[in-house]
């Protein structure tokens, strides 16, 4: 039954915990109830909300949102699992690893939802969401289609999806399935992969033993560099990391030597926007209610009441400092909406 909450308090719904309201937010808990929230709508609508772990919003959103709130999480075979869009995505990891499957222990406690982590191809730790995806379904918000969306055809790359293109944003994913593997499989499929410099230096005397161990490394050093949402509210990664040509690092790195560059692809390299923020002197600064982390660059902070506008105010002048030192534009990752 659909559970509808007018002058929706948003800071309640979000991991920013920012000052806003939604004039009408409808909580689904089924995805046949999706027609039932299309007639319940007041206003336009504005949008679908997960956990909200990576969106930004303005003081007061017009219209209304829409909650995915289903949830559950099935073994459909042997080496597949199920899950459902509004299960929680760290639940869906510690319930795997449970299972004695291993496959997203890589992509333990990122906050967020299901249904969110493949329209943002969700990675961490040298391993992407799309490496273990099998399928999914989603439904039309317009028409109601149901429709199965393989791998080839979600077109996943660095952060993004097809499900983040004008011409699918109106598909709802409404459950997600992944390609897993027992633990100790003894097939190479089902390898651990720990070939990242934290992992590596973690596992530098043995290798991890099983998933579980890899899972509770992961966990121990996302906990020690980033810091916890529910005592310091935040989106996670603020800003993409750039992607760009080789030509154009080789002449950064002459510029700055210091510069750490990582190879994605044969073409390009990735920096990481953090150490460019660090370097502007911004790592643990602050302007009233937000400021940057003074445990990791890339993550912004709302320390008291601060709104949508003052944070995006804040990381306008990030944008800026790196763009003045390194001639590089930072581009937002979450999801903004101020109106």
């Amino acid at each position: 039954m659909l559970e509808i909450i007018d002058n929706a308090d948003l800071s309640a719904h979000t991991s920013l915990r920012l000052q806003g309201r939604v004039d009408r937010l409808i909580r689904v808990h089924h995805p046949t109830e999706l027609a039932d929230a299309k007639r319940a709508l007041r206003g336009a609508f504005r949008g679908l909300l997960g956990e909200g772990t990576n969106s930004v919003f303005g003081s007061h959103i017009q219209g209304s949102m829409i909650q995915i709130a289903w949830r559950g999480i099935e073994r459909i075979s042997p080496n597949q699992v199920r899950a459902q869009a509004g299960e929680n995505w760290d639940e869906l990891v510690q319930w795997s690893l449970c299972q004695e499957l291993q496959g997203l222990e890589n992509l333990s406690m990122i906050p967020g939802s299901v249904g969110a982590a493949p329209i943002q191809n969700i990675g961490a730790y040298g391993v992407e969401l799309s490496q273990r995806f099998s399928e999914l379904e989603a439904v039309h918000w317009e028409h109601h289609e149901r429709k199965r969306f393989r791998l080839a055809d979600c077109f996943f790359s660095y952060r993004s999806s097809i499900f983040k293109q004008l011409s699918h944003q109106g598909w709802i994913i409404s459950q997600v399935d992944f390609q897993l593997n027992p633990q100790d499989a003894g097939d190479p499929s089902s390898v651990l992969h720990y070939a990242y410099p934290d992992l590596m230096q973690r596992f530098a005397c043995a290798a991890p033993r099983n998933a579980r161990e890899l899972a509770q490394a992961v966990r121990s050093i996302r906990s020690h560099k980033l810091p916890d949402p529910n005592i310091e509210p935040n989106a996670g990664s603020f800003f993409h990391n750039p992607r760009l040509s080789n030509p154009i690092v080789m002449d950064l790195k002459a510029r700055f030597p210091e510069l750490p560059i990582y190879p994605d692809g044969a073409h390009h390299h990735k920096i990481p926007a953090a150490w460019m923020i660090e370097r502007c002197g911004l790592k643990g600064q602050r302007q009233g209610d937000v400021g940057v982390s003074d445990k990791h660059a890339l993550v912004l902070v709302n320390y008291g009441q601060a709104s949508g506008e003052s944070l995006l105010a804040f990381a306008q002048t990030i944008i800026q400092a790196v763009q003045q030192r390194f001639g590089l534009t930072l581009s937002i990752e979450p999801r903004v909406l101020l109106r």
